[in-house]
């Protein structure tokens, strides 16, 4: 992204898109108001959009490896008496969230937002099944 495009907005780059640099003689000012913490936090992984409240549901037999898990640091966890976790989070980043769900197997249950669930619903392929 140009900072023509985006003014005043902080901006992502990732590396292996990046094909050369120079030095210009524009300093970079940072917004004193600016918060790197605030900033991740609106975002699953890098992408940046507006914020979503995010529910999941893990089974039980997946439950015990996501306790030990930050999908994000947004995140609260509810124990449910069937042995499964409810983790919820406010981010943005849906496509990346879908990604991640599907590591995930079966395991991995989309509550909300409908958004969301509709992405997971356009690939029934998931990690580990034959095409």
């Amino acid at each position: 992204m140009s900072p023509e495009r985006h003014p005043g907005d902080a901006r992502l780059f990732t590396l292996a898109n990046i094909q050369s640099v120079r030095i210009t003689e524009n300093p970079f000012r940072r917004d004193p108001d600016f918060s790197l913490q605030r900033f991740a936090e609106r975002a699953f992984g890098i992408f940046q959009e507006p914020v979503k409240d995010i529910v999941w549901r893990l089974k039980p037999e997946a439950a015990a490896a996501a306790r030990d898990f930050l999908f994000h640091p947004s995140q609260t966890m509810e124990e449910q008496s069937d042995g499964s976790l409810i983790v919820r989070f406010r981010a943005g980043g849906l496509v990346e969230m879908a990604w991640h769900v599907y590591t995930w197997g079966g395991d991995l249950e989309v509550l909300a937002p409908e958004e969301l669930k509709r992405l997971c619903a356009k690939s029934r392929v998931r990690i580990g099944d034959a095409p």
